[in-house]
């Protein structure tokens, strides 16, 4: 069997993973769903809007994205007075 590029493979191992650096311990994060959820998006949308710099993200240890609470509720408040 041909082994298949994966370019999205790369893309995701190049990411800076979540440190200390990255978040404080009273930063308040969220899962994508939940975020996605709060602003009333897809989780699709949710990863549209980061790949436009709309909004960002930080990765746990495991690879899984976070969004903070403070960066979700600044894009529902932009998106509720558009």
């Amino acid at each position: 069997m041909a082994k298949v590029d994966k370019p999205w493979r790369y893309a995701i191992q190049s990411r800076a993973m979540a440190t200390d650096h990255d978040y404080g311990a009273d930063d308040d994060l969220l899962a994508t769903a939940e975020s996605a959820k709060l602003i009333g998006v897809s989780v699709r949308t949710l990863y549209r809007y980061e790949d436009q710099g709309r909004i960002t993200s930080v990765r746990t240890p495991g690879g899984h994205r976070r969004y903070r609470r403070a960066d979700v509720e600044r894009l529902l408040s932009r998106a509720v007075v558009a």
